[in-house]
């Protein structure tokens, strides 16, 4: 064969090869561009090749709207019932993320993949699976009003005592519907087509009726009186008194006075009364109170309990001997005392028109025991005297412009008698009441003979 006609031959084989690519070319330009699916893809089995994405939306809703017409969700839970249509939940399918997905299908990465793809699918078929969507809004609205239906407080069940003896009023316990995983459920089990149980945490409370029966046997009590007091202490006595009452303290609880009895105010219905500050008395709202303080001090002080926080008042209270009171105002002093019982303890207060009465309740103790409460003085300090000399006065007269008053230190024991046997004695406090210096004002030659029947005289003028 000549050169001349292999070098034709060449030349027709080099225009057919680049004919070839050019058509090739073209084709798939043409075919990679479509704006239809390709063939054999389906979504949920619903055949959608060569449909543009608005078609084959259309023919998805067309196929599935009526299944989700009358397609209810049901959730129960002990009885009860809650039934709520798809249609409230705006529950469908998300029929623009599947189509899309379809549609994707031999149009990602270069030629080659597009073409295997496009190969794979018209050899194999593609099914897409459609996912459910819900307006969230609606599905949050749904939750609460199953939490409203549902949810319940707990409360502790209560114990009272009256005409001797005892009555308890069982616990409720607590419902909480756990959302979240309610929510979860919901979600999972749509389309399902079986009853969702609504996920209930329940919240016993922290005192039960168990607890409380274990409340039998007093173990304590104090009375302090009142009788010549004003009608507006009385009735703080009796308001502090009344908010203490029934007090139930579990064991290694601490109870607070402050907190139990909440802040002295008006409008809380508490008068105005002499109160001490700074060793002197003092008109305040809530005089009085610190009887009541205490009154339960020296209860819980016989009851064995320990003490956490307790002060004594600047200067000695008549109601009670020295050593034995307890100071309290309100977001500054406090009486606090824990539960060292393995039982619970009741806190009964009982007011009549002269006397306060503190009874503590709880399981059974050692009945051969007592505990008495014993204050020692331990020393008497003289108030000081200034005088000041006053020449308009008679001689050897005086007149008291501040009554003094003595100091006094005293230690305060728990002694315990087992059998009638003196046990233990311990210390619980030093308390130290301040002294009061006497101001007077004296006429010449006084003498100090004189001065010491100031304490005799009543604050009199004595001449």
């Amino acid at each position: 064969m000549s050169s001349v006609v292999l070098k034709k031959i060449i030349m027709y084989i080099l225009i057919f090869l680049l004919f070839f690519a050019l058509i090739v070319t073209v084709l798939s330009f043409i075919y990679f561009n479509k704006t239809t699916i390709y063939s054999k893809v389906a979504i949920n089995g619903i055949d959608v090749s060569g449909l543009n994405r608005i078609e084959a939306m259309d023919k998805l809703r067309s196929s599935f709207t009526e299944a989700f017409k009358n397609k209810t969700l049901v959730l129960v839970y002990d009885g009860y019932k809650h039934i709520v249509p798809y249609e409230d939940l705006g529950i469908q399918y998300d029929y623009y993320k599947g189509v899309n997905s379809g549609f994707k299908i031999g149009r990602q990465g270069n030629a080659f993949k597009k073409f295997i793809d496009i190969l794979d699918c018209r050899i194999n078929g593609r099914n897409i699976s459609l996912e459910l969507v819900y307006e969230k809004v609606k599905l949050d609205k749904l939750i609460e009003n199953i939490k409203k239906d549902l949810n319940k407080n707990s409360e502790n069940a209560k114990i009272q005592y009256d005409n001797w003896r005892f009555s308890i009023t069982p616990e409720v316990v607590g419902k909480k519907v756990q959302e979240d995983l309610l929510r979860h459920r919901i979600i999972s089990g749509i389309l399902d087509n079986k009853e969702i149980k609504i996920p209930v945490k329940s919240h016993i409370p922290k005192i039960t009726e168990a607890i409380l029966k274990e409340i039998q046997y007093p173990i304590s009590e104090f009375t302090t009186y009142f009788a010549s007091s004003s009608q507006g202490r009385k009735n703080n006595i009796k308001i502090s008194s009344i908010k203490v009452n029934g007090s139930v303290v579990l064991p290694n609880e601490v109870f607070s006075f402050n907190k139990s009895t909440g802040e002295r105010t008006r409008d809380t219905g508490y008068m105005e009364s002499k109160v001490i500050m700074d060793g002197r008395f003092v008109p305040d709202i809530g005089g009085g109170v610190c009887q009541v303080s205490t009154t339960l001090y020296n209860a819980v002080l016989r009851a064995n309990l320990e003490i956490v926080e307790r002060h004594p008042h600047s200067i000695p209270v008549r109601y009670v001997q020295k050593g034995k009171d307890a100071a309290v105002s309100y977001g500054y002093l406090d009486l606090k005392f824990r539960n060292s019982y393995e039982f619970p303890i009741y806190v009964q207060a009982k007011v009549t028109s002269s006397a306060v009465t503190f009874r503590i309740f709880g399981g059974k103790v050692n009945e051969n025991r007592q505990t008495n409460i014993i204050s020692i003085l331990q020393e008497t300090i003289n108030p000081e005297i200034e005088k000041h000399v006053d020449n308009s006065l008679i001689p050897g007269s005086m007149v008291i412009v501040q009554k003094g008053r003595y100091g006094y230190k005293v230690n305060t024991y728990k002694v315990i008698y087992e059998d009638g046997q003196e046990i233990k004695r311990e210390l619980i406090s030093n308390d130290f009441y301040k002294p009061k210096k006497y101001i007077l004002r004296v006429g010449p030659k006084t003498t100090i003979e004189s001065i010491l029947q100031i304490e005799n005289s009543g604050g009199k003028l004595v001449q």
